[in-house]
């Protein structure tokens, strides 16, 4: 006997085609398009039945930094099964901060950004859990400049409501703000632009990347002469310095317009091409110009940008200065060169 098998025009369906039926019948309609307007199947909802911040605890860098920040959840029949993450769609992982002191289930401002399921989990991760899984989030840090608390959060429906999470036994002893994670976040300050003009028209420009005024007076420019490993020379500045503003440092003597423009003039401050310059506030780094303890000769360049009788200004999307003084420089990686020294823009923001 031959299978029942009916053309496409009979209106009749094939065996086999009502077998394929019966196996997505639960997710698709069987005219062969997906049922519901292809709506997902409904998440099924997990219990959050542990979460803690992991690590780190402490944080302490500048404004707009991302630190990525780790936190562990247990959801029985979930999260046990494997031995490492075990990623639900139920599940959502997420790192905030907020005001010091505060709860973020009931305090407004919070800021939350989601988090992954951490790929690198499992026997060989600090303090392995087999019945955890590990999530990772980025956060930022906040301005202005101050301290604050964060935590790891957990939904276990999609987002509807979540378990709160701090750093000291996570949910075994509830939420509580004295074991959240504790953050100090630094004012945002970098160089904007850079001259290395003839005789004393030398001049760099500080730009505040900070959400709040920045008291400048525990900051300097400091300078390393000729590859020193230890400043040579070392500018302390002063005065409030508001958000988005700049604070022209020059050399005295310098005249026209760097005159008219600079806020700091100081017989110490003079540089050339293959000087770096650093910016430190309240004894952390947070801008470099060139190598510190290296000598290019004449500057450092690269890409039609270079440290010598130029004048470079910083692309407008960097928010963050070089912190690290003794990478490699290449101006060209964040500055562009105006080719010659042009004073047209000492004193103004150059960025939008």
């Amino acid at each position: 006997m031959q299978p029942a098998f009916h053309s496409p025009g009979s209106g009749r369906k094939p065996l086999r085609w009502l077998a394929t039926c019966v196996l997505v019948s639960l997710i698709a309609g069987c005219d062969g398009s997906s049922s519901d307007d292809d709506d997902p199947l409904p998440v099924v909802p997990r219990s959050i039945d542990f979460c803690s911040l992991q690590a780190p605890v402490i944080i302490d860098d500048t404004e707009n930094t991302v630190v990525t920040v780790f936190g562990r959840v247990f959801s029985a029949g979930v999260t046990d099964m494997s031995g490492v993450n075990d990623p639900d769609p139920a599940i959502i992982g997420s790192v905030g901060v907020g005001p010091d002191g505060s709860n973020p289930a009931l305090d407004p401002g919070w800021s939350w950004a989601n988090g992954q399921p951490n790929a690198g989990y499992g026997p060989g991760s600090p303090t392995y859990n087999p019945n955890h899984d590990e999530y990772r989030a980025g956060l930022m840090l906040p301005g202005p400049a101050g301290d604050y608390d964060f935590a790891f959060r957990f939904s276990g429906d999609a987002g509807a409501t979540f378990t709160y999470c701090d750093g000291g036994m996570g949910t075994t002893d509830g939420y509580a703000p004295a074991d959240a994670g504790q953050l100090t976040s630094s004012a945002s300050l970098l160089f904007r632009e850079y001259i290395d003009g003839s005789a004393d028209n030398k001049a760099i420009e500080v730009f505040s990347a900070s959400a709040g005024t920045v008291d400048l007076s525990a900051c300097q420019v400091r300078i390393y002469a000729n590859g020193s490993a230890a400043a040579t020379a070392a500018v302390t500045l002063a005065g409030n310095l508001a958000p988005g503003d700049l604070h022209v440092v020059c050399k005295f003597g310098a005249g026209g317009i760097i005159a008219g423009a600079c806020d700091t003039a100081n017989a110490d401050f003079d540089f050339d091409g293959n000087d770096a310059i650093e910016l430190v506030c309240a004894g952390d780094t947070l801008d470099v110009i060139g190598e510190i303890g290296f000598d290019p000769v004449l500057e450092w360049a690269g890409g039609g940008a270079g440290t010598a009788n130029e004048t470079l200004r910083r692309d407008c999307l960097v928010t963050l200065g070089d912190s690290d003084g003794s990478d490699a420089f290449d101006p060209s990686a964040e500055w562009t060169s105006t080719g010659l020294v042009d004073l047209s823009n000492i004193g103004i923001d150059h960025c939008p």
